[in-house]
């Protein structure tokens, strides 16, 4: 199956059933040892490529910069994920943040906290706090009918529908005239059009789909009369300061920051075509931009309380995960998911060559974003254990 944006991946490994399992004073250090402090250097082999040690920075609450060096457990944790690179960022409850970076961002290039990783499906957390802001200042209702702005999709389906997975829409990524061609460019309404044709049963349960996200691109387009790309910019990642963050529309235009993923071998940053993704998943940040952003949107920044809480109201979903002990729903634009009695708030996200996770543990409102560039390697416990000393477990 193919992985891009979607949950239905082996990103999720077994560790994902029980959080604690992930815990483990014996977890491999895949760089072959950790370094503490600001500039560490030392490295040993990932995945056949050359890597660097952690480097690592802190910052209070105030934001200033820690200056003695790093004793946190953090970089021992960022270098368990067994990928070429990977960037960690975390939160914690009393406002305290760590950033680090471990590997490499391309072959030979040591990954640095300024590049970029493709977030996919985290992509979708924009949109819908988008769509949640015009909701807010009364530009639409989650209550309208889709159709008002999407050719062909059924009355009945809301726009609440589609920020929840419940339109009855299905995933054109499994719609065969796309199984062999995710490397050309795809306009959104082809997308649905696909989507539409694996199902179209009409509102219902909550199964994820992409092309629920590639309707919402559509309908954002209709209100704002901008690209989604400048609606992205205008409406989160400005405001915010994301100075790192954005949209790949152009695979010609990719900026030059962007670490090349695993999944082109290091030949092409990701061998699928952006058009792919679009507002369902063709997003670039780093883990600092995308904590921060998590931090704005579930701490009430972007939008009203009641409709934060409407966010977070979320329904049984089929999320794909498929693991045992793990319940699996889903919001209006966010993942919520029961390990084990932990209750986690967030997205995944996945693409050819990348991978992320951004995810609150509900009980201690710490938060951590892990992003790499490999999409076959699951960096969940790495997440856990974060979330786990940031809660102070």
């Amino acid at each position: 199956m193919h992985i891009f944006h979607s949950p239905h991946t082996t990103a999720l490994a077994a560790c994902l059933v029980l959080s604690a399992a992930c815990r483990s004073d014996d977890s491999p250090d895949a760089a072959g040892g950790t370094t503490e402090g600001s500039s560490g250097t030392e490295g040993g082999d990932v995945s056949g490529m050359p890597t660097s040690g952690a480097e690592a920075s802190s910052s209070s609450d105030d934001g200033s910069s820690g200056g003695a060096p790093d004793e946190s457990p953090y970089p021992s944790i960022l270098e368990t994920i067994d990928t070429p690179g990977a960037q960690l960022a975390v939160l914690e409850p009393d406002g305290d943040a760590w950033f680090g970076v471990t590997g490499v961002a391309s072959s030979g290039e040591p990954m640095t906290a300024e590049h970029q990783l493709l977030i996919g499906s985290n992509t979708k957390t924009w949109t819908a706090a988008i769509t949640l802001m015009l909701v807010d200042e009364g530009a639409m209702s989650l209550e309208d009918s889709s159709s008002t702005w999407v050719t062909g999709l059924d009355p009945t389906i809301t726009v609440r529908d589609l920020l929840q997975h419940t339109s009855g829409l299905g995933e054109y990524f499994a719609h065969p005239d796309m199984q062999e061609h995710t490397g050309d460019a795809w306009t959104p309404q082809e997308l649905i059009t696909l989507g539409r044709g694996v199902r179209d049963d009409g509102p219902g349960p909550s199964v994820y789909a992409n092309t629920n996200y590639i309707a919402l691109g559509l309908i954002l387009e209709g209100i704002e009369q901008q690209p989604f790309e400048e609606v992205l910019q205008a409406r989160v990642l400005d405001p915010l300061g994301l100075d790192d963050s954005g949209l790949i529309v152009d695979p010609e235009a990719i900026p030059p920051t962007v670490a090349f993923g695993d999944g082109g071998a290091y030949g092409v940053v990701t061998p699928s075509h952006p058009s792919v993704g679009w507002a369902a998943g063709s997003g670039y940040s780093t883990a600092e931009d995308l904590a921060e952003f998590y931090r704005a949107m579930l701490g009430g920044e972007l939008y009203g309380d009641e409709l934060l809480a409407l966010q977070l109201d979320d329904m049984p979903s089929d999320l794909g995960f498929g693991q045992p002990g793990v319940t699996e729903a889903y919001g209006l634009g966010l993942m919520m998911l029961d390990v084990g009695g932990q209750s986690l708030t967030g997205h995944l996200g996945a693409v050819p060559g990348f991978h992320s996770w951004g995810l609150r543990d509900d009980a201690s409102g710490a938060l951590a974003v892990v992003l790499t560039n490999n999409s076959e390697v699951t960096s969940i416990p790495a997440v856990l254990e974060a979330l786990a000393v940031a809660s102070g477990q």
